[in-house]
């Protein structure tokens, strides 16, 4: 008897936990922040002079398509 209680608290509690987490996985991610209007101005006055196409750096880093072939 005090196996099958037990075992009934540990299910009882993994379920609880697996709710949570999969509650907390599907919350979507705020932010008044945007890349575009907030980071990248900030990216392309620090990084873009030289990050740029035909700049001194080795590549440019103003785009994706740019900057994933050298992560």
């Amino acid at each position: 008897v005090i196996y099958r209680h037990a075992h009934f608290i540990v299910a009882t509690i993994t379920t609880a936990i697996l709710i949570v987490a999969i509650a907390d996985a599907h919350k979507p991610i705020t932010s008044k922040y945007t890349y575009h209007q907030d980071v990248y101005p900030i990216f392309l006055n620090q990084c873009g002079g030289c990050h740029s196409a035909d700049a001194v750096a080795p590549m440019s880093l103003l785009t994706y398509e740019d900057a994933y072939p050298w992560a």
